[in-house]
């Protein structure tokens, strides 16, 4: 699994007390879209798809998005 920042427009997050800017992140454009669903049909298909049960892929993907949730 790698990280890939999307190519789309900047999206700005800005603390609404102090007004600071929070951080930056940039969107998906289509071509982002695109490449994220062939590299998820790919590993369902081989690996992830073949090798781990479904409960274990629900497992996982929540913990990817608590982690992910906590980088910002």
């Amino acid at each position: 699994m790698e990280w890939v920042n999307g190519h789309g427009t900047p999206l700005e997050s800005y603390n609404p007390a102090t007004e600071e800017l929070i951080t930056t992140v940039h969107t998906a454009n289509e071509n982002d879209i695109e490449l994220a669903v062939k590299a998820a049909r790919e590993a369902f298909e081989t690996t992830w798809g073949l090798n781990v049960a479904g409960a274990e892929r629900g497992r996982l993907l929540y913990k990817f998005a608590d982690v992910s949730v906590s980088c910002y």
